[in-house]
């Protein structure tokens, strides 16, 4: 018996069949090279190393972007189709509403100044040639002149700041489809004043250092540079602020969020962002013409240009923000 199983697998291994333990290796070979992707199983040495493009993904987000960029630019182009609408038509009565008052108060402001200092036209201004008793009495006059000033130029700049806040909250409330509300006008009012404060106190930093400076070249090229920049910078965050709170009605989260989502999606509003300044830019040069018109003329044409381009850029950003920006 032992003899015939031998002579058995003697002649398997003459005939080429494999053993039972020989043909469990030849197949998990046989296997595992079939699981190769078919130029890894004929490069041998190449299935060591997976072959990725290192530019590919590159490729694709620089690709991805102009995408972006282009998509953008058609919407920042089909956006001046929504001027014909009557949302537009209200937002820009709004600005004309504020425009109107302005005028009124300056109007007012003036007519009250000149009555204030009309006591002291034709006194004569040196008070060394008058007696005592007459300086005296100037002085007094005086005195109480500048305290007229003082609180009529406060009342007059209140006037003007309460009128533009009121005017803004009319204008992002017609852009955001929300219902006027006394009590979110009242918390709007107090958030222009925390803003107005913190742009009061960057524009003191941003002063400051033109005292240092001695060289002319150097002072205009830093004066250019900081009131393009930071004029930009302030608008850009001053349409998110409003924005977030018109949505949110909330005065201390919608400052904290003005800056975490300014910055977390300045990727997707850069471009909405240098769109609006350019276009600002290129109708402020158009408006130049206006000094080859009459007069009359000329404030009209000025007006209603400024009254145009202020309006889109507010329907524009309304636009971007509502895509870009979920609070």
């Amino acid at each position: 018996m032992t003899q015939r199983h031998k002579s058995k697998d003697k002649d398997s291994e003459i005939s080429g069949v494999p053993k039972p333990e020989a043909a469990k290796k030849e197949h998990a070979v046989r296997h595992e090279h079939s699981s190769m992707p078919e130029h890894e199983a004929h490069h041998p040495k190449h299935a060591l190393h997976e072959h990725k493009p290192a530019s590919s993904s590159h490729i694709h987000t620089e690709h991805a972007r102009k995408q972006s960029i282009s998509a953008e630019f058609h919407e920042c182009i089909s956006s001046f189709k929504n001027m014909k609408s009557l949302k537009a038509l209200f937002v820009a009565s709004f600005d004309v509403l504020f425009y109107v008052l302005a005028l009124v108060f300056t109007l007012i402001f003036a007519f009250v100044m000149k009555n204030v200092v009309k006591p002291i036209e034709g006194i004569d201004p040196n008070l060394m040639l008058m007696s005592p008793d007459t300086a005296t009495d100037i002085q007094s006059v005086l005195v109480k002149m500048v305290g007229y000033l003082i609180i009529l130029i406060i009342v007059y700049a209140l006037l003007l700041l309460l009128s533009y806040w009121f005017s803004r909250y009319l204008v992002w409330t017609t852009l955001l489809d929300k219902r006027f509300s006394i009590k979110a006008l009242g918390k709007f009012l107090l958030l222009n004043i925390i803003w107005f404060a913190v742009i009061g106190i960057l524009v003191f930093l941003i002063v400051l250092p033109i005292k240092s400076m001695s060289s002319s070249t150097l002072l205009m090229v830093y004066s250019l540079f900081m009131v393009f920049v930071p004029s930009i910078v302030l608008l850009y965050f001053t349409y998110l602020v409003y924005y977030i709170f018109t949505e949110r009605e909330e005065i201390f989260s919608s400052l904290k969020d003005t800056f975490i989502l300014g910055v977390r999606h300045f990727k997707q509003l850069w471009f909405p962002a240098v769109m609006m300044f350019a276009l600002f830019v290129v109708v402020s040069l158009i408006s130049m013409l206006s000094n080859f018109m009459p007069n009359i003329v000329s404030d009209i044409y000025v007006g209603v240009l400024l009254v145009a381009v202020l309006t889109w850029m507010k329907l524009y950003a309304a636009s971007v923000l509502k895509r870009h920006v979920r609070v």
